[in-house]
């Protein structure tokens, strides 16, 4: 049954004058939603720090929290030295964040969100499996160390976003705008980023092993020593991007477009590049072994020492590479064109190079 606020903080003025102080009767009292609305439990919160120490505030707030994980389906607790974040699932259509003990916003279920973070930002935000699609955080929000892990983010917008060391495993990101975001050793294990606008975004070691990556735009990125270990990236864009020293080792890049990017000492074992755009790529150093490259195009691009070692680059198109001490031990070459004065910079021992197009 709903009260009014007047009635709750009269209710917590008596409690408060007793001793000892029964902090559990007090919580009880400030877990009320009271009639007037949402606005009025921040004058309930408000009230009951005006009168009590913080450990006792402290005290009451963890108890009301316990209180209401048996009244609610999907609740969650962070603490953090800035603010507690709780999400409460209200009914079929929405969803209630909490701040401080405060309800904060009502989210709703398919609808345009807008989440502002408050001044100082809000670390460790915890939200594992919470329904957030179409939600949009303040630009620049600080998100550090925050839990979104299995949580639907669908076309939601985090640009400028501060999410260093978050965890966002397995969630829904599909058409999200994470532009200029700072993504540094954010664990994206399994996510689903399709279509995803990640321009410029710095993905500094986070982890994107088995994510799905299909028609993203990472142009301009910066995922240096970043796993994309058996990730699907089946025409993502990671033009003009740095992503030297990253891992895609079993990864799909079926015609995705690597056009002027840095990928020194890459590692594209046992990749599927098939048809992929590396124009003027810097390859220098990179292993792709095994890697399945036919008809992608190589054009302009810097291959010193890489390994293509049992690489098969059917009809790929390696006209004006630099090639020097690049080894193709054992790779299939059918087909592919070259210049001939790479022939005499590059190791083709045990290669099938037949029908290999040689130009001038």
């Amino acid at each position: 049954m709903l009260r009014s606020s007047s009635n709750i903080i009269h209710a917590i003025d008596f409690l408060v004058q007793q001793r000892p102080i029964d902090t559990e009767a007090i919580a009880i009292e400030a877990s009320h939603i009271p009639c007037e609305g949402q606005s009025h439990v921040e004058d309930i919160w408000r009230h009951i720090c005006s009168h009590l120490s913080p450990a006792l505030v402290d005290e009451i707030d963890r108890i009301a929290f316990q209180r209401a994980l048996n009244q609610v389906a999907v609740p969650f607790l962070e603490k953090s030295s800035t603010a507690w974040w709780r999400l409460y699932e209200k009914d079929d259509r929405s969803f209630t964040m909490l701040l401080d003990g405060n309800i904060y916003k009502t989210l709703q279920r398919g609808h345009h969100n807008k989440v502002s973070i408050p001044a100082g930002g809000a670390r460790k935000v915890a939200l594992p499996g919470a329904y957030l699609a179409n939600t949009r955080w303040t630009p620049g929000a600080c998100l550090k160390d925050s839990v979104f892990s299995g949580a639907n983010l669908s076309r939601s917008n985090f640009s400028q976003g501060n999410l260093l060391g978050a965890d966002m495993e397995g969630a829904n990101l599909k058409f999200s705008i994470l532009t200029e975001a700072l993504l540094e050793r954010v664990n994206l294990t399994g996510v689903d980023l399709t279509h995803a606008d990640l321009q410029r975004a710095r993905l500094v070691g986070a982890i994107l092993s088995k994510a799905v990556l299909k028609n993203t735009n990472l142009t301009g990125s910066y995922p240096v020593m970043a796993n994309f270990t058996q990730a699907n990236l089946e025409g993502a864009c990671f033009d003009d991007s740095k992503l030297f020293s990253s891992d895609f080792e079993r990864a799909t890049l079926a015609q995705a477009t690597f056009v002027d990017a840095d990928a020194r000492s890459t590692n594209f074992c046992d990749a599927n590049l098939e048809r992929v755009d590396l124009n003027g790529v810097q390859f220098q150093c990179a292993n792709l072994s095994r890697a399945y490259l036919v008809e992608a195009k190589l054009i302009g691009a810097n291959l010193k020492s890489s390994r293509f070692i049992n690489a098969d680059l059917t009809r790929a198109d390696l006209r004006g590479a630099h090639m020097k001490g690049a080894n193709f031990s054992g790779s299939i070459l059918n087909g592919a064109r070259i210049n001939r004065s790479a022939l005499e910079e590059v190791s083709f021992d045990d290669s099938n190079t037949k029908g290999m197009i040689i130009s001038l």
